[in-house]
């Protein structure tokens, strides 16, 4: 009896090593609208907030691999990490931000594929970036996401669909 306890411990400890130090067991996003949200979070930037004043808080999208992987699909996430030839944030529509007036919208949603819509005026700018999403084990991702500047992220890194 000891000896299968010792085993069941075992394997308890294993799992939970493996899932925590993996990241799959980091909670990812409920729904399409929170990873928008959560996107535009780290410039600072809510919902529903209008007026003059901006967001200039926030260290903007990550630069560090388990990072990117909590908001872009793997292939995705990779091909962003090694980036060369961006001349600008693909989330905000520039290098720099004063993001006032976010609006999030989700159009279709299956469950396992979503499109949802952000816009937003970034320094006098007004921009839109449509992003198309994936439900993973982990949650809601970006595997695309297009605007004026990008037709297609995905396309633009070279990812293959």
């Amino acid at each position: 009896m000891l000896g299968r306890r010792n085993v069941l411990a075992g394997a308890i400890l294993f799992v939970g090593l493996f899932v925590g130090g993996t990241g799959f067991g980091a909670a990812g996003f409920a729904s399409p609208e929170d990873l928008v949200k959560s996107i535009y979070g780290l410039y600072g930037a809510e919902p529903g907030k209008s007026g003059t004043e901006c967001s200039h808080k926030g260290d903007g999208f990550p630069e560090k691999a388990r990072e990117v992987g909590r908001y872009l699909e793997p292939a995705l996430a990779r091909a962003y990490l090694h980036k060369r030839n961006l001349d600008a944030d693909p989330f905000i529509m520039g290098q720099d931000w004063c993001i006032r007036d976010l609006a999030i919208s989700v159009g279709r949603n299956d469950g396992k594929r979503a499109s949802a819509t952000a816009t937003f005026t970034n320094l006098d700018a007004a921009s839109k970036v449509a992003y198309d999403l994936v439900n993973t084990p982990q949650g809601w991702l970006v595997y695309d996401l297009s605007s004026a500047d990008y037709p297609s992220l995905r396309k633009f890194l070279g990812v293959r669909k």
